[in-house]
C-alpha cells in the first residue's frame, strides 16, 4: 500500500507468484477494481504484479479481505522478494531452464523467511530469463539471472549466468557478469549474498547499494571486488557428482534429467 499525494487515496500492489494469476483470481481482482477504486482501472508492472489506484483510506481493510480470499493478499511486491521469471520451459521454444518455476521458489523462500519485512531489501529485485534473450529484464536487475546448459563430468546440468547491479531510470545501467550458478544452486547462492551483506554493510546501506559497490570495486569490508564476492560464492555453487545427488541434475519443476534443447519459434513471454 503506497500514499498517494492526492489526500485520502492510497495505491495498493497485488503480488503474484511470477506473473501468475487464476481465472477466478482475475473476476475478483477486476470487481474489485470496479468497487473499490474510483479510477475502475488496474495497472500491470515490469514486477509481474498488478496496481490499483485511487482508493479511499477506509476501503484499504475491505479490499485486502476480498483479495486475500483467492490468495492475492501476499506481501512483498516491489521487494527482492518479487522476483521476476520469463514463461521459460513451462511455454517459451526458445527457453533452455524453467525461469519461470525458480522465480516461484525463490519467492516462497524468501517468503518463509521474511524477508518482505526487511526494508534493506526495498530497492532490489531478482529477475530470471530462461535464455540469453532478456524476457524476464534480468539485465537490469540488482540480481539477474540468464539461463543456459553446462556439461559437468558426463551429464548435463541446467546453468545460469548470474549478473549484478544492473538499474532502470535514468541513471540506468546493465548488470555485471559474476559467473555461473547451477540451477539448484540459485537460492543457496543469493542467501549467501545475503549473509555477506548483512555482515558488511553500513547502517543505512541497502542490498542494492552494497551490491552496485562491489561491482565497481568500492566495497567497503572485506568484499570489494566482483572477485572477492566470486571467491566465496564459488564453494557454495559447486555441484556434487550426478551419483551423489542425481536431483541436481533436474530443472525446477521436471522429474526426469535435464536436456538442453530448444526449438524453432517466437518467444512466448
Amino acid at each position: 500500500m503506497v500514499a498517494q499525494k492526492q489526500s485520502g487515496y492510497y495505491s495498493v500492489y497485488i503480488t503474484l507468484g511470477a506473473g501468475d494469476i487464476t481465472s477466478n483470481q482475475l473476476r475478483v481482482l477486476a470487481e474489485c477494481t470496479r468497487e473499490f477504486s474510483v479510477e475502475q482501472k488496474a495497472r500491470t508492472t515490469p514486477q509481474q504484479n498488478f496496481f490499483i489506484r485511487y482508493i479511499k483510506s477506509d476501503s484499504i481493510p475491505k479490499i485486502f479481505t476480498k483479495l486475500s480470499s483467492v490468495g492475492l493478499g501476499n506481501p512483498g511486491a516491489n521487494t527482492l522478494v518479487s522476483a521476476v521469471g520469463c514463461s521459460g520451459t513451462t511455454s517459451c521454444n526458445l527457453a533452455i531452464t524453467n525461469s519461470h518455476r525458480l522465480a516461484k521458489e525463490i519467492q516462497s523462500k524468501f517468503l518463509e523467511l521474511n524477508f518482505d519485512m526487511d526494508h534493506d531489501f526495498d530497492t532490489s529485485a531478482i529477475k530470471i530469463s530462461g535464455c540469453p534473450n532478456s524476457c524476464g529484464q534480468h539485465e537490469v536487475a540488482t540480481i539477474g539471472f540468464y539461463g543456459g546448459a553446462s556439461r559437468i563430468g558426463n551429464s548435463m546440468a541446467p546453468i545460469y549466468t548470474m549478473l549484478f547491479a544492473g538499474s532502470t531510470g535514468e541513471t540506468g545501467e546493465l548488470g555485471k557478469t559474476v559467473m555461473r550458478v547451477p540451477a539448484k544452486r540459485v537460492i543457496d547462492v543469493v542467501l549467501k549474498i545475503i549473509e555477506c551483506y548483512k555482515e558488511e554493510k553500513n547502517s543505512n546501506e541497502k542490498l542494492h547499494d552494497w551490491i552496485h559497490n562491489i561491482s565497481i570495486g568500492h566495497g567497503n569490508g572485506q568484499i570489494k571486488t566482483l572477485e572477492d564476492i566470486k571467491k566465496i560464492l564459488v564453494p557454495i555453487a559447486k555441484l556434487p557428482s550426478f551419483d551423489e545427488n542425481p536431483d541436481s541434475y533436474k530443472d525446477y519443476g521436471a522429474d526426469s534429467s535435464f536436456v538442453a534443447k530448444t526449438a524453432r519459434g517466437e518467444c512466448a513471454a
